[in-house]
């Protein structure tokens, strides 16, 4: 039999080893808790929410119907009264596909998603024979204002976006309520508010340049996303709900694209250098993104802009100084 004996020293030394592991492992819990929820955070706000009930001709509700959102493994089961709901859904264009034995299958196409919002979308399914049947297109009709939007904000679509003549998501806003910018197209103000005091949000993630300078983003936390690159945003003109912070202004959120199941792009130029350098400013900007498919449910996409001026508004031989 043997024995060991531990002086007063080692006895503490060991004893604070062992106080230091258990702060660190409770330090990684709480890390990793915090973690989870900021992303879980971020991830609603940047995707939507889906509802509806499943009804019959007669109005009665279909229990355990199945609803799919095309091209993912998003589905929900309904309950016995008739309702369902997905959440996390991206925001963008879906469609849905009901289905349910005795019922003849329907699909929903060309749902609008918003960021933040919840959509309604509700479903009649036919009754007929137990047998293959082909399934049932129809248009989806999107509200003009989702339901549960309860404050001034004005919202502005990607797809809209590309039909105006604009290379900037400040122009676009700059079009908007309540909502105006400086001569020259410069920073934004909302309610007459400086453009420093506006808060801005990309993909649920605040942005911030870490002073009160307005930079070169336009009022936007000196950020600037093409408009090619970004499937939604919102201005906020009144009062902000309790996701949104930090912002005596208004709330800028911009959720960016995400790739689908097709390939897809696009490619943008714009120059003022026809007149030769002496009567322009130099300028060039190139634009482009792709996005498609890569494997089952995982996707891609990637866009960006190159701007440059050369002489800029030097004046006379400016040219000979590029910038």
């Amino acid at each position: 039999m043997s024995f060991v004996f531990l002086s007063t020293g080692e006895f503490h030394m060991q004893e604070l080893r062992r106080m230091s592991l258990a702060h660190a492992l409770r330090r990684a819990v709480c890390l990793t808790a915090c973690t989870a929820g900021f992303a879980a955070a971020l991830s609603a706000q940047a995707t939507g929410k889906l509802e509806g009930r499943i009804r019959d001709p007669g109005g009665q509700p279909v229990a355990n119907a199945r609803i799919l959102i095309v091209g993912s493994t998003a589905t929900a089961t309904a309950n016995p009264q008739g309702y369902y709901f997905i959440n996390n859904i991206p925001a963008g264009d879906i469609s849905i596909r009901v289905s349910y034995v005795g019922y003849k299958p329907k699909e929903v196409a060309g749902i609008k998603m918003l960021s933040g919002q919840t959509i309604t979308q509700d479903v009649v399914l036919e009754q007929t024979a137990v047998q293959v049947q082909e399934i049932t297109v129809v248009a989806a009709v999107n509200a003009l204002v989702p339901r549960d939007q309860v404050t001034s904000k004005q919202l502005v679509d990607g797809a809209y976006t590309d039909k105006l003549p604009v290379d900037r998501i400040g122009n676009v806003l700059a079009l908007q309520p309540g909502v105006s910018a400086s001569p020259g197209g410069g920073t934004l103000s909302v309610r007459g508010g400086r453009a420093d005091e506006n808060s801005t949000y990309i993909d649920g993630v605040p942005v911030s340049q870490g002073n009160r300078g307005t930079g070169s983003g336009r009022g936007m936390g000196g950020i600037s996303i093409a408009t090619n690159t970004f499937e939604d945003a919102s201005i906020t003109t009144g009062a902000s709900s309790a996701e949104f912070g930090n912002a005596q202004g208004g709330v800028i959120a911009i959720t960016t694209r995400t790739g689908g199941s097709r390939f897809s792009g696009n490619v943008g130029y714009e120059t003022d250098e026809f007149s030769g350098n002496r009567y322009s400013n130099g300028f060039n900007r190139l634009q482009a993104s792709l996005g498609g498919p890569i494997a089952k449910d995982f996707t891609f996409f990637v866009g960006g802009t190159l701007e440059g001026t050369r002489a800029g508004t030097r004046g006379y031989k400016g040219w000979e100084v590029p910038t």
